[in-house]
């Protein structure tokens, strides 16, 4: 439904404005999709060869709402069906969104999620349905999720029917719990193997940082840089990492053996640490502070640490070896 007369002009490009629309369900007044306005520019004589030119795509206000029902199948799925047509190529100068909301419910988990502001630009974009290939120069993606604000920047995109290839992947996130922040900055390139089921993040340089008032230094940064692959077929990932926290070294592999129940696999080597430096001070507080970590979580491995410091007590060659199932205690022997 378009709730204001669009404005279309022919000559000597094709244009189109639209206001307030909205689109319903197939064979339902339900809607899933609505925006506030858009512009479109094209090049008419192209479009006789089959080549769609366009100058700019730009989109306000889009709000997108997808529904899993009870018995698995989307409110969305007759927009995949297979269209008659012949191919097209695609070239699209730049794409604009701006102020977009996405919802994901679930029928079947009651769950339901939300990304608000989400900012879309790119740089141009190129496809070609025919033989299947897509790029796009550079993409900067942001949304925010509750508390949790996430910018995304792409250079590179290349993709075709049997691998996505992103030059550089840049991350940014902030999150927010309570008086304690989170942010992490994160670069690599990208590599999907869509035959396979795999993918590559080859050489991963990282930042990680919690803020929080109770700790003495207010704040801890983590450097880590490393590699990582991703198993689409069990899910599972596999990470080998090197950082630094004040000072330490700290070595290893991480392994996300299952997401749903999250299950990890760990060994890591830390040549020194010193956990007293991240302990507030409490006089009322005493004996060793207690490792509570996220319940929910099977974790499983081995941390070696040259040199520890807890509780005012010195230790070395400490080999601590977690065994746990997931909402359980972790232990350590």
């Amino acid at each position: 439904m378009i709730d204001s007369e669009p404005a279309l002009g022919l000559w000597p490009r094709i244009t189109l404005g639209l206001g307030r629309t909205s689109l319903s369900e197939n064979d339902s007044r339900q809607v899933f999709a609505r925006i506030e306005g858009a512009r479109l520019s094209l090049a008419p004589l192209p479009l006789f060869a089959g080549h769609v030119v366009a100058d700019a795509v730009e989109v306000s206000g889009l709000e997108v709402s997808v529904i899993r029902h009870a018995d698995g199948s989307l409110n969305i799925d007759d927009l995949f069906a297979r269209q008659e047509g012949g191919p097209l190529q695609i070239d699209i100068a730049a794409v604009k969104l701006t102020d977009g909301r996405f919802t994901w419910r679930d029928e079947l988990t009651g769950r339901v999620a939300a990304i608000s502001d989400i900012l879309v630009e790119t740089g141009p974009v190129h496809a070609d349905t025919g033989n299947h290939v897509f790029s796009i120069s550079t993409a900067a993606l942001a949304g925010r999720v509750a508390d949790s604000t996430a910018k995304l920047e792409l250079v590179g995109v290349e993709a075709d029917t049997d691998r996505l290839a992103i030059a550089r992947l840049g991350l940014d996130f902030d999150a927010k719990a309570g008086d304690a922040a989170v942010t992490c900055r994160l670069d690599s390139s990208l590599t999907v193997d869509f035959a396979k089921g795999s993918a590559r993040l080859p050489k991963i340089a990282s930042t990680l940082a919690v803020i929080h008032p109770d700790l003495p230094m207010k704040k801890i940064s983590l450097p880590v840089t490393g590699s990582a692959s991703v198993d689409l077929t069990k899910p599972a990932a596999d990470m080998i990492l090197a950082a630094e926290l004040d000072g330490s070294r700290i070595n290893g592999r991480v392994a996300i053996e299952r997401f749903s129940p999250l299950a990890l696999g760990v060994d890591l080597e830390i040549d020194r640490l010193d956990l007293d430096r991240y302990q507030a001070p409490s006089p009322a507080q005493k004996g060793v502070p207690v490792f509570a970590p996220p319940t929910g979580i099977d974790l499983r491995g081995t941390v070696k640490i040259g040199s520890l410091r807890l509780a005012g007590l010195q230790a070395a060659n400490v080999r601590l070896q977690l065994g746990n199932q997931a909402g359980s205690p972790i232990s350590t022997r």
